[in-house]
């Protein structure tokens, strides 16, 4: 957590944030994935659309690459992921917050009214 906080706080113009994660190359070897992530979406673009001085990258997902402790059930494997399991980070534009999938609703209100968005 308190290495993702940096990577929104810190540019990569300044740093090379590479250096702070294990990384490896999945089957199509263009893109480092990051190790520690307990699930990782390996894509190829498929079209790159120029919005004025942005860009929007359309990807197709080849391959998933997925922590088993997330993706057993009673030792066997899955095709699904188990959310609790991989409390997942949550951002919400709407609200000045991160959260929690496992995060109770009583938390999250509580937040919510912390930040003056309730």
């Amino acid at each position: 957590m308190v290495v993702a906080d940096r990577c929104g706080l810190i540019s990569g113009r300044d740093v090379d944030k590479s250096e702070w994660f294990d990384v490896f190359y999945g089957g199509l070897e263009t893109a480092p994935m990051i190790s520690e992530c307990p699930v990782s979406l390996e894509c190829r673009v498929i079209e790159t659309v120029s919005l004025g001085h942005m860009s929007v990258l359309i990807g197709e997902i080849v391959d998933v690459y997925a922590d088993e402790d997330i993706t057993r059930e009673e030792g066997k494997p899955t095709s699904y992921a188990d959310m609790e399991r991989l409390d997942p980070l949550i951002y919400c534009p709407e609200t000045p917050t991160a959260g929690s999938v496992s995060a109770s609703p009583q938390a999250s209100t509580k937040a919510r009214e912390e930040a003056g968005a309730a």
